[in-house]
């Protein structure tokens, strides 16, 4: 592991081993394919201030049409609705401006919407996982 991302412990003067740390985590827009740009959203899942942990829903997010390409869609320009849950834990801290239920604008892949708490320093990205929402 990187030394950023773990923790030496000395017991008796000798190196005893090293064991990986949880970092606070970016929130940011993920891009759910390679050809995905933009996404609105619908609403949080998970409330600002709120304790997440692995498989914890957090957003309810429209997709740009190229989410998929032309041939997956039923028409021009379909959007889809996805579920998005984190594979991190600590205290969700979302930024002020992204804090209602919907922006109703579109917010580019990568904007920062906050972050994953856990009391460490900052050292990346969250890890996500998403799922077309069936509702």
């Amino acid at each position: 592991l990187p030394a950023s991302n773990a923790s030496t412990m000395v017991l008796g003067g000798a190196w005893a081993r090293t064991v990986p740390r949880e970092l606070s985590k970016r929130l940011k827009v993920p891009q759910l394919s390679p050809t995905h740009t933009r996404v609105k959203i619908i609403r949080w899942l998970s409330p600002d201030g709120s304790s997440v942990v692995s498989y914890d829903p957090v957003l309810l997010v429209e997709c740009s049409p190229d989410l998929v390409t032309e041939a997956f869609r039923d028409y021009k320009s379909q959007t889809i609705v996805m579920m998005v849950d984190t594979q991190d834990e600590g205290d969700l801290r979302i930024h002020r401006n992204f804090g209602g239920n919907s922006t109703n604008e579109w917010l580019d892949v990568g904007t920062e919407l906050g972050i994953i708490d856990d009391g460490e320093p900052i050292d990346g990205d969250w890890l996500w996982q998403a799922y077309k929402d069936e509702e």
